[in-house]
């Protein structure tokens, strides 16, 4: 298993261990309702079930393209200024007063702490089609650990295995897969071959990592 936590200030990339040779942020989808579901004061954040029966994924480059918003890297400084993760050095009110304006009433912001129900169905997806049957786990806060027979267990009591952020490893060592605390991103580990094909399995926006890309690599805008 790999550490529990990269060095803020390293490249991811020199900070990997040997079955993995490269990285990619995961950018968790916005979640959209098929309606407005209710009043911004309301909590009515859709649970698991909803999310994957009855929403869609809403794309980061959506805002880019829309004009509301000009670079990933605001979106993820926008959310973090939302979700109460910066202190006043650091938050900007005016990229999250924008995203907050032109946030559609049946949009939900992303998940935050844990890995987008959305990346984790596609994960369990493609596992199953690989023909691969168990997955390791590992909460980095409690260290607890084990496996999980993919065979007859469903997605919703995995994701209730979890309690903030989780890792998650192919028992083969082919990838992993870590959530980032307060960030709504995750973190794929793989090699250069395996990576490509998990990114294309995994229907969702993504930063490939370089040499420079470190785990706060939305802070070159503050």
């Amino acid at each position: 298993m790999l550490r529990k936590y990269f060095d803020d200030n390293k490249s991811i990339l020199k900070q990997l261990e040997v079955n993995y040779t490269t990285a990619a942020i995961l950018l968790h989808p916005f979640i959209q309702a098929k309606d407005k579901r209710c009043n911004s004061s309301d909590n009515c954040y859709p649970d698991l079930e909803e999310i994957l029966s009855e929403t869609k994924r809403y794309y980061w480059t959506n805002f880019i393209e829309n004009q509301i918003m000009l670079s990933k890297e605001e979106i993820e400084v926008a959310l973090k200024t939302i979700n109460g993760s910066y202190n006043k050095r650091y938050k900007r009110e005016d990229l999250s007063s924008r995203l907050i304006k032109n946030l559609p009433s049946n949009l939900f912001l992303p998940t935050t702490d844990q890995i987008s129900e959305y990346i984790l169905i596609d994960i369990i997806s493609y596992l199953k089609q690989e023909k691969k049957e168990q997955l390791l786990y590992t909460d980095p806060l409690t260290e607890e650990n084990g496996v999980i027979d993919l065979s007859n267990i469903e997605l919703k009591k995995i994701y209730n295995l979890f309690r903030s952020e989780m890792i998650i490893e192919d028992i083969d060592n082919d990838f992993l897969l870590m959530s980032v605390y307060d960030s709504h991103y995750s973190i794929l580990l793989s090699n250069e071959k395996k990576i490509e094909e998990l990114l294309e399995a995994i229907n969702v926006e993504h930063i490939k990592c370089d040499q420079l890309t470190t785990i706060n690599w939305y802070e070159q805008i503050t």
